[in-house]
């Protein structure tokens, strides 16, 4: 199983697309209603983040900031290194590239996988808009 984790304006299209492919995926957001669409697709919806990393190998993230990845990785506590040992974390979120290399670096102490995938909702929007080349 797959897990997504901050399913908004750019999250829920993306793991609808995981979900569209047949991939198995677990999801959780803050704002739980915004699961509703992915858990009527066929999503397993989480109670916490925490439960998404219980299920799955790989993690998405498509959070807004250091911040909410600290807060779901539990980063400044115990529960961290359990949470992401033997797991790939993708994070899709837009992050400086010195807090994405201490993030890699914490992942990989723990025993996981780190993979920096970030996207621009601006180009999305650009292109969408057909205003890009």
């Amino acid at each position: 199983m797959v897990g997504f984790v901050g399913t908004g304006v750019m999250g829920l299209p993306m793991a609808s697309n995981l979900l569209l492919a047949g991939t198995p995926l677990a999801v959780w957001n803050r704002s739980s209603s915004k699961c509703e669409p992915l858990r009527l697709m066929g999503a397993a919806v989480a109670a916490h983040s925490a439960e998404v990393f219980d299920r799955a190998e790989i993690v998405f993230l498509m959070l807004f900031d250091r911040s909410a990845i600290d807060d779901v990785l539990q980063r400044d506590s115990a529960n961290f290194d359990a949470m992401v040992k033997g797991r790939t974390i993708v994070n899709m979120g837009s992050i400086s590239p010195a807090d994405s290399r201490t993030l890699d670096l914490d992942i990989r102490g723990a025993g996981g996988r780190y993979v920096e995938s970030p996207v621009s909702g601006h180009a999305a929007q650009r292109s969408k808009d057909n205003s890009l080349p």
